[in-house]
């Protein structure tokens, strides 16, 4: 396959070169690029190192790319033939070029930074994080992660597959923004609970911030079309929880049906409840029990930012008299293990005084 390679790159290169005696023919061309795709079906990589296959697949990959390019703004004074011919077969080999190389990649664990690089890498993310403004926010999410990382003596497959990628994808962008960042974060699929929180306040906060229902609907088609469009990783930080992606699409959805469905805004004339309904139960175990009735369908309000603002304005426990409805959203999306367990109580007691009655 070497030998196809370098012919390939050859002609390539004479297909640029002016006023030479002998033209590089599409015959010849789109022989030279049969032959690459037969040696490429049959990979005849086990006598070369990974990492030399690697290399020697993107640069085949540049030189495809660069042939097309160079066809296509016909610049190639020393070729002779159909260019669309040649355009449309480098266009589809150069494809199949960059599906063997990521499942090459993938195979031979090339994408997996040596474990030293990793560290240092590491300490290099992390001092960029600090020392850019825009990304603080951000950095507070990331840095729990990271000190779990160094702490532990065993670094699973996945984590060591996450953070080669995620440090890639940062120490190459360093001029990158919070924006660019989140999105690097979506398409890895950061599911942590403290980065899913971030991503449903930020997008609470820009529908509040929007004063019509028409740009508040418009503002969740924009979100909707931009999860919708981005890659749904094969790998998760967080291998048993849900993707980030199928989060937000869900939150966006529920959203969307809400705005569709809800009538106009005028309550100015609505009345507040005179006295709240007390109960012994915790913001946390409030919140989660609240998502149950959600989730099972005994409250069937579509929009949760809704529903929680009505609750925190007429329910007060023991130790809070006035909820806030932002705590209770918060844990709503990420319930405690704690909350959890009392709320399981309570359920087992609910089932034995039923049994009673």
């Amino acid at each position: 396959m070497q030998t196809e390679m370098k012919k390939l790159a050859l002609l390539a290169e004479l297909v640029l070169h002016k006023n030479t005696l002998v033209p590089v023919t599409q015959k010849e061309l789109l022989h030279t690029l049969h032959q690459l795709e037969a040696a490429l079906v049959k990979q005849p990589f086990s006598n070369t190192s990974p990492l030399a296959v690697k290399n020697s697949l993107l640069h085949t990959s540049g030189v495809l790319a660069g042939l097309v390019y160079n066809l296509g703004n016909h610049a190639c004074s020393n070729y002779c033939g159909k260019p669309g011919v040649i355009i449309t077969k480098a266009a589809a080999l150069q494809k199949k070029i960059d599906d063997t190389l990521e499942w090459y990649c993938y195979h031979h664990h090339l994408n997996l930074l040596p474990l030293k690089v990793l560290a240092k890498s590491l300490l290099e993310a992390e001092m960029h994080l600090k020392k850019n403004p825009q990304l603080a926010a951000l950095h507070t999410v990331i840095k729990p992660e990271i000190i779990v990382l160094r702490n532990n003596k065993i670094l699973p497959y996945h984590r060591w597959l996450w953070w080669s990628q995620f440090l890639t994808a940062l120490l190459e962008n360093p001029a990158m923004d919070a924006g660019s960042l989140e999105n690097i974060l979506v398409c890895l699929n950061f599911n942590t609970p403290g980065f899913i929180n971030r991503l449903c306040t930020n997008l609470q906060q820009a529908i509040d911030n929007c004063e019509a229902q028409a740009e508040k609907t418009k503002l969740v088609a924009a979100e909707l079309s931009k999860y919708s469009l981005m890659a749904t990783p094969v790998h998760a930080y967080l291998p048993a929880e849900k993707p980030v992606k199928q989060v937000m699409l869900t939150l966006l959805r529920q959203h969307a049906f809400y705005l569709n469905h809800a009538p106009a805004a005028g309550g100015a004339g609505k009345q507040q409840p005179s006295s709240k309904l007390s109960t012994t139960l915790s913001v946390p175990q409030l919140a989660l029990f609240i998502r149950l009735l959600t989730d099972a369908c005994i409250i069937s309000e579509t929009n949760q930012s809704a529903l929680l603002k009505n609750v925190a304005a007429i329910v007060s426990t023991t130790k809070t008299a006035s909820i806030s409805p932002e705590s209770l959203r918060v844990n709503y999306y990420t319930p405690g293990l704690a909350a959890k367990n009392i709320i399981k109580d309570h359920l087992i007691n609910m089932i034995s005084l039923l049994r009673r009655y």
